[in-house]
């Protein structure tokens, strides 16, 4: 039998793919109502929808937010649209409130301790 020829390299292959928007945990705050929400996008997303008032709020230049539950002691990363001095939401785990101080020297938001 003749011999088989090497596929040919896909040129695809080991090429880095940007994904355009933010996915995993985010904390939008609505410039409309100014209600803050969270949502946890699986897939890249550009734009959320506030459950309020129905405004679509574009996602752009998120602010890393890191959380550390005072109960039960995890820690979350989220990213936020935010410009308050602070943010807050509840940890998924056991539903307490964390509350997260921006940092202005790193240039993100930092547990409160």
């Amino acid at each position: 039998p003749a011999p088989v020829p090497d596929p040919e390299p896909d040129p695809a292959a080991g090429r880095t793919v940007f994904e355009h928007g933010f996915r995993g945990f985010l904390l939008i705050r609505c410039p409309g109502c100014g209600k803050e929400y969270s949502v946890n996008a699986r897939e890249p997303i550009q734009s959320s929808v506030c459950r309020a008032c129905g405004r679509e709020t574009a996602l752009e230049e998120l602010a890393m937010a890191d959380f550390t539950c005072p109960d039960c002691g995890r820690a979350w990363r989220y990213r936020t649209n935010s410009e308050e001095p602070d943010v807050t939401t509840r940890c998924i785990k056991c539903g307490a409130q964390m509350v997260s101080e921006w940092n202005s020297k790193l240039r993100r938001y930092m547990p409160h301790k």
